[in-house]
């Protein structure tokens, strides 16, 4: 009987039926994460994260336009940013086959997303330019949206915020010699009109850098420290004062052909009037709306008639203590005339709003104190109060009173009409000695504020 032999061509232990030793699977997991690694590295630094403001909002325009210039408009006060290697142009010399660019006061501009195509097919374009009609937005798209594009090729029309601005966007299908996008803002007695003709993410980057630049960034400051309010005028505005005796003041704003653009009146009355008497009469006026610029509250009414420097002339009243201060100007328009006055009221503002304030000196007392010119004084000693201002109908329990209290026991006493909601006055001031052993109360808190701002203790 032949000797057997062992078959050693498949092994009983199979290779694949072996476990790899605990060293090379260490090893396989350490190259798999090194190759991991790599490759976050590469993403990571290719991609780096926006920088941020020193206040901690996240900047995101830094690195996308840091090296692009900026196209501004005097003329209309709009600017963009574009990228230095285009060119924003008013016209086409055909002849020299080369863009005039655009001044300041450009009533028409374009930029191309390839300058190439220009002369030659039919180039992918922002063009914006003036319309001088003094229509809304809306209206001029009805009146001419069939220049650009037909009903069938129109997806939608709608009212947006562009630019921090209320506009009417239009958008089309963006055929051959149409349009894609009409952005459409009614301005100061002009249409700015938008009219991108193609889908592009390069335009779309231009109109994300678009604004609006603060038109009385350039205007020369009026200041009248008697009556304690401040004033924006055009730098080619003259001033003329009339102040008389008679508790009238005017100050105009004239033009170099001696027209006055507006003026401003304040009368002192005896007594406090009410806004709604300067509307009150639908004969002669109209109001358009209410405003609080700058914290100040003012009544906008379109004059209906009558003499004045112009036909359609528009005032704006606004009353601080026994004064009304009033703001006229004159315009073609009751819209040009608004969007003129909105102007105006936006650089207007009260540099002392206790300047027209009584005086209260306490004559036992080494304190004074400053109260609305509507309100009157009543000292009281009564245990540790030692006066209240009231409105004129003395009323307590109106929501004006102030009174003032000697706090110097350590204890307060508080009569029958406590409900007056105490406050403490040491938390409005910095210096605890500009009350010194005094307490102020009051229901209102703007009221406290300002009547603690002007309260003074003499030492002797």
């Amino acid at each position: 009987m032949p000797p057997q032999t062992e078959n050693n061509f498949f092994p009983t232990n199979n290779l694949l039926q072996q476990k790899p030793s605990r060293k090379y699977t260490s090893l396989i997991i350490l190259v798999i994460l090194l190759i991991l690694t790599g490759i976050f590295g590469v993403w990571y630094f290719s991609n780096p994260l926006p920088e941020e403001e020193s206040n901690g909002s996240t900047l995101l325009t830094t690195s996308k336009f840091a090296d692009w210039k900026t196209y501004k408009n005097e003329q209309h006060w709009f600017e963009f940013k574009y990228p230095k290697d285009h060119t924003v142009y008013s016209k086409i010399d055909t002849q020299k086959e080369s863009l005039v660019p655009a001044n300041l006061q450009s009533n028409k501009i374009t930029i191309a997303e390839n300058e190439k195509l220009i002369f030659c097919c039919e180039p992918v374009t922002l063009n914006l330019f003036i319309a001088n009609e003094n229509i809304t937005s809306r209206e001029w798209i009805d009146k001419n949206y069939t220049k650009y594009t037909n009903q069938k090729e129109i997806k939608s029309i709608k009212d947006i915020k562009f630019a921090e601005t209320n506009a009417t966007e239009l958008i089309a299908g963006g055929n051959l010699g149409s349009t894609y996008r009409l952005l459409v803002i009614s301005q100061n007695g002009y249409i700015l009109i938008i009219n991108q003709n193609s889908e592009s993410e390069f335009l779309d980057k231009i109109l994300s850098t678009f604004k609006f630049s603060d038109q009385t960034a350039n205007w020369k400051i009026y200041s009248n420290e008697h009556y304690g309010f401040e004033v924006k005028y055009m730098p080619e505005h003259t001033i003329k004062i009339v102040d008389n005796e008679t508790g009238l003041f005017i100050v105009s704003f004239v033009d170099n052909k001696n027209k006055i653009y507006y003026k401003i009146s304040v009368t002192e009355k005896t007594k406090t009037p009410k806004l709604s008497n300067f509307i009150s009469n639908p004969e002669f006026y109209k109001e358009i709306k209410t405003y609080n610029l700058n914290g100040i509250n003012w009544a906008v009414s379109w004059y209906l008639g009558g003499e004045g420097d112009g036909q359609n002339p528009i005032s704006a009243h606004t009353i601080v203590g026994n004064n009304v201060y009033e703001i006229r100007l004159d315009a073609d328009s009751q819209k040009s005339s608004t969007e003129r006055i909105e102007k105006i009221l936006s650089t207007f503002k009260f540099n002392n709003q206790t300047i027209n304030w009584k005086t209260y000196k306490s004559g036992s007392r080494n304190f004074e104190v400053k109260y609305p010119p509507n309100m009157t004084a009543r000292e009281i000693f009564s245990k540790d109060l030692i006066v209240c201002f009231e409105d004129e109908n003395h009323n307590f329990s109106n929501e004006l009173n102030v009174c003032v209290y000697d706090h110097s026991s350590g204890l307060l006493f508080v009569p029958a009409q406590g409900r007056v909601k105490i406050n403490n006055p040491y938390a409005h001031q910095e210096e605890k000695s500009i009350i010194g052993d005094y307490v102020i109360i009051s229901k209102d808190y703007d009221l406290f504020d300002k009547i603690v701002s002007t309260f003074k203790v003499f030492k002797y």
